[in-house]
């Protein structure tokens, strides 16, 4: 069996026929921009790492990190909450970039000072700001509806001055600020440097809960798309099936939920994004359950995807291996989520 991962539409796609290895078809139009923004994103990720773009097209790229000065033993230089945020916003811009079919679009950027076309960093607050953001942006780019919001400013505000600063203030969410205080403080130490004024961290109210309880919701973030098989003019098929999926992005799963609870929904996220197994585990669960008897003896497409979506997620979070790689960017993210898994099971 034929597979081809594709990185297509700001995710991570899989796409496998019974018999033949697909061919990604080229993107045009939105599609082409937001492929584009991909390929900006994966110059910041190793491959096969997965992507948070959303449809907003916002880019939410780490910088490469700043070099500091030597550790700092003592503070030489107390800066203010104002020129910190200042120097913040300063790595939030709008760029114009060309699509695959030549046509233009703008795009929300944080957090890279390249592609906010900024020289490299000359101040120690500068390299503090970057550094920050290059820290933490593993947990934003688990937000969003910042990059939403973001993304409809780009579009509908006209006046240029207005546009960025509304952009900033969507992007610097108070829960956005709070992950980059976490790291801006460290950063700035490391320069040197203390802020006299920045505002407190907010305080986490750990919440204990069940594997159980978790599961679900990365069940959803797996969730393979709608088999489509072609047919030819008379409506007969006229190729095998086309099997895909996304992982972590925003064609999932957790719509159907009756109900979500945010704090779990982040939880399994921003867990799931830097969890390497479950993007090594995902495409050999898919296959598995596409080779299944049971799976063979179904026969309309509409009645094959929804047992992937029933199936293919479920198996994922319960795989043994995948839980623990969950486990362990818990504690890695612990003061970024509320959330603990009282019966984790840690890698070795």
């Amino acid at each position: 069996m034929g597979e081809r991962v594709q990185r297509t539409a700001a995710d991570l796609r899989l796409s496998s026929s019974k018999n033949t290895t697909s061919t990604a078809e080229r993107a045009t139009g939105t599609l082409g921009r937001v492929a584009h923004v991909v390929r900006l994103f994966l110059r910041y990720h190793r491959p096969m790492r997965p992507l948070l773009l959303m449809a907003s097209l916002a880019v939410c790229t780490p910088a490469a990190p700043q070099p500091t000065t030597a550790p700092v033993d003592a503070i030489t230089r107390t800066v203010r909450w104002a020129e910190v945020r200042g120097a913040l916003e300063n790595l939030i811009c709008i760029q114009s970039f060309l699509d695959d079919a030549g046509g233009s679009y703008e795009v929300a950027v944080h957090g890279d000072r390249e592609q906010c076309k900024l020289p490299p960093p000359a101040t120690a607050l500068e390299r503090a700001a970057a550094r920050a953001y290059t820290e933490a942006n593993e947990v934003i780019r688990a937000y969003p509806d910042e990059h939403r919001v973001a993304s409809e400013l780009v579009r509908s505000e006209t006046d240029p001055t207005k546009r960025i600063a509304a952009v900033r203030a969507a992007l610097l969410s108070e829960r956005v600020l709070a992950v980059l205080l976490r790291r801006i403080e460290p950063a700035l130490r490391a320069e040197g440097l203390r802020c006299g004024d920045c505002p407190p961290l907010p305080s986490v109210a750990v919440r204990t809960i069940a594997w159980a309880e978790l599961e679900p919701y990365l069940a959803a973030y797996v969730w393979p798309d709608r088999v489509v098989t072609p047919r030819g003019a008379d409506g007969k098929p006229s190729g095998e099936p086309v099997h895909s999926m996304h992982m972590c992005v925003g064609i999932n799963g957790i719509a159907r939920m009756a109900s979500v609870d945010e704090d779990l929904r982040f939880a399994a996220l921003l867990a799931a994004f830097s969890t390497e197994a479950l993007f090594e585990r995902a495409p050999q669960i898919f296959a598995e359950v596409r080779d299944s008897p049971a799976y063979a003896a179904l026969v309309d497409d509409a009645t094959k995807t929804e047992h992937l979506r029933v199936s293919v997620g479920p198996r994922v979070a319960a795989d043994t291996i995948v839980r623990a790689g969950i486990c362990d960017s818990l504690l890695r993210f612990a003061a970024d989520t509320p959330i603990r898994v009282h019966d984790c099971t840690q890698a070795p």
